[in-house]
């Protein structure tokens, strides 16, 4: 009896053995799966990192234009309480070849920008041929989706005109040239 049960005790013993070297075998295949796997994905998760921090620091600039915006059109005082009236301030102020307080008129994010242009265009010829179309010409205007569109066509001439968009500024009340 002493024989059956060193026997037993000894075949329990293997198949432990054998099962527990499977388990390790299995274990060991698992990890060097996985291990693979991370490699494999780690270029992935690294450019999606970057992606979601590049698109988080593009939100939060977005966010900060938008608010320096809000505030610039909040603080903003020229222009007319009609898109004519803004119209008139605007080839006034280039009449003066002011070109600063002209640039005052379009949105104020784009004061420094189109100051630049209205100094260009003061110097060159091109802004008397507009001054004379406005005075002489005939004006037109029709309506955007966003504002309004003023059509300046000069006297004589049914193709060739100016066009000068114009948009609200809800937070003043004032008309303001978006592009001209």
């Amino acid at each position: 009896m002493t024989k059956i049960i060193k026997y037993t005790t000894a075949l329990l013993i293997l198949i432990l053995a054998f099962f527990s070297y499977k388990f390790y075998q299995n274990y060991q295949f698992e990890k060097k799966v996985n291990q693979d796997w991370q490699a494999f994905i780690k270029p992935y998760n690294e450019r999606h990192k970057a992606m979601e921090e590049a698109y988080k620091k593009e939100q939060e600039e977005l966010v900060a234009r938008a608010m320096k915006s809000y505030l610039l059109a909040k603080q903003d005082h020229y222009g007319g309480k009609t898109p004519e009236e803004t119209l008139k301030l605007f080839v006034d102020a280039l009449k003066k070849k002011d070109a600063k307080l002209a640039a005052k008129y379009y949105l104020p994010w784009e004061w420094e920008k189109q100051e630049k242009e209205m100094q260009e265009w003061s110097a060159d010829e091109s802004l008397g041929s507009f001054l004379r179309a406005y005075k002489d010409g005939n004006i037109k205007k029709r309506k955007r989706v966003s504002g309004i569109a003023v059509e300046i066509y000069p006297k004589n001439e049914i193709k060739y005109h100016y066009t000068i968009d114009m948009i609200l500024n809800n937070q003043t009340g004032l008309w303001k040239i978006e592009k001209f």
